[in-house]
């Protein structure tokens, strides 16, 4: 049912976000919405994992977990939307297709292969608290994104 919601939302709200964020400023500034959309997200999937018992899901439990996948689905709208703009800003014109790409091979490293490796290895080995770190993680990439994007008009 999750992924029904996750699905419906970004269907839904992939198009106005682009908008929202089609040139540099507004893509710095979504960068930031990301990464604390993110934060929070990750904020409420540690508090889920806590609100159960053992055995059990309750409403509170489901809706933590519902509220969670809809403000990481919106946070990762404006995460790509951003992304691309400002990746496609930074590249100089004579060499746009180079630096695409290599940001596109970036994105699958990390979506593929770093992502998935490490936020399975940390959960196993540290359980639910996790979630926190890895929303400091977001929060941190929030303030920083700024500094990140500042060469860029």
């Amino acid at each position: 049912m999750l992924y029904a919601v996750a699905t419906v939302l970004a269907v839904g709200l992939q198009m106005p976000v682009g908008r929202l964020v089609a040139a540099v400023a507004p893509a710095r500034r979504g960068q930031v919405a990301a990464g604390l959309l993110l934060a929070v997200a990750c904020a409420a999937l540690a508090a889920a994992a806590h609100s159960r018992g053992p055995l059990t899901i309750g409403l509170l439990t489901i809706g933590l977990l519902a509220a969670a996948v809809a403000v990481l689905t919106l946070g990762e709208l404006f995460a790509v939307a951003a992304a691309w703009t400002l990746s496609y800003a930074a590249a100089p014109a004579d060499r746009r297709a180079e630096y695409l790409s290599a940001f596109s091979l970036g994105r699958s490293v990390a979506r593929y292969l770093i992502g998935p490796v490490a936020v399975t290895g940390l959960l196993a080995a540290a359980g639910a608290g996790v979630w926190l770190i890895l929303g400091g993680v977001f929060a941190l990439a929030a303030c920083l994104a700024p500094v990140a994007s500042a060469g860029q008009q």
